[in-house]
């Protein structure tokens, strides 16, 4: 009677332990990162643009002739800081720029977000046939928080000069929303030590 009690002890003792190794997965796969972004300050000299002015100014420079996808982006997603260096409504009034926004977060997991993400990637060689990756995407610890970060350049041609624009993204997952931080300058028009000063102050809390 003894070693069957025992051996009974041993089962239940076995199934508890299987089910807080199944409880402790199943939270580590739906665990979401939460923090905020502390606010980014409008650089000096630069302009501050709407949401209108981005989608007028995107649909000129990219020739997209459908705008459906990008017109359904701005209204899932909430644009918290948007500046660019020059005020008039040409070519450069996006290129060099810096938009920060949020969107709705989807997904049960940071993990699916950024399978999902990299995943996604792949798509913009549609757009962009001279597309290249100069760093990522890949996963990276920014400023004590989990982000996708790429960096990115291609050639477009516009009113027959050949620009090539250069992008550094970072995807940051925060529970429900995730923060989009686009830097964006062109080869002729450096803006990497601007870009790494306002990089260098933002901070998540």
């Amino acid at each position: 009677m003894r070693e069957t009690l025992a051996a009974m002890a041993k089962i239940l003792t076995m199934k508890a332990l299987l089910y807080l190794f199944l409880a402790t997965s199943i939270l580590a796969c739906v665990k979401k990162q939460s923090v905020t972004l502390q606010e980014i300050k409008q650089p000096i000299g630069w302009k501050n643009l709407t949401s209108e002015n981005i989608i007028s100014n995107v649909k000129r420079i990219h020739d997209i002739n459908d705008t459906t996808t990008l017109l359904n982006q701005f209204k899932t997603s909430k644009l918290l800081y948007s500046y660019a260096k020059y005020p008039d409504r040409s070519f450069k009034s996006i290129i060099p720029s810096i938009k920060i926004e949020i969107r709705k977060n989807k997904f049960a997991s940071d993990d699916d977000f950024f399978t999902d993400a990299k995943t996604e990637t792949d798509d913009w060689q549609k757009y962009f046939d001279s597309l290249k990756f100069l760093e990522g995407p890949k996963i990276i610890d920014f400023k004590g928080v989990k982000a996708l970060y790429m960096n990115l350049t291609y050639s477009k041609k516009l009113n027959d000069t050949i620009w090539h624009p250069r992008s550094k993204t970072f995807l940051v997952p925060s529970g429900n929303i995730i923060y989009q931080i686009h830097f964006n300058d062109e080869r002729s028009i450096d803006c990497q030590d601007e870009f790494s000063k306002i990089i260098d102050n933002i901070k998540f809390e």
